[in-house]
């Protein structure tokens, strides 16, 4: 004999499957679409990709700039004095 703790297992096994198959249905079966793409739109995808381009470049030579830096020794310029700090200027 089926108890009343059997009742919403039961319910959740049919209920689920129809909610499944009815968002599939929702979303899978095509339905005709009014859509109008303006000039306008062009314009901005080619702003869109010309910004994604330069920003992958300063990106990347940020990136190698940093890089190189570590590898690269810096020279001292002819005005800066050559003393450390436990030296006395002469």
């Amino acid at each position: 004999m089926k108890t009343s703790k059997d009742q919403p297992d039961r319910l959740i096994s049919i209920i689920l499957p129809v909610f499944v198959a009815i968002g599939l249905g929702v979303t899978t079966i095509p339905s005709p679409v009014a859509a109008y793409i303006d000039p306008g739109t062009g314009t901005m995808l080619i702003q869109v990709i010309a910004a994604a381009i330069f920003g992958a470049l300063f990106t990347i030579k940020s990136w190698f700039g940093s890089l190189k830096s570590l590898f690269i020794k810096k020279k001292p310029s002819e005005g800066s004095p050559t003393t450390t700090k436990d030296e006395e200027p002469k």
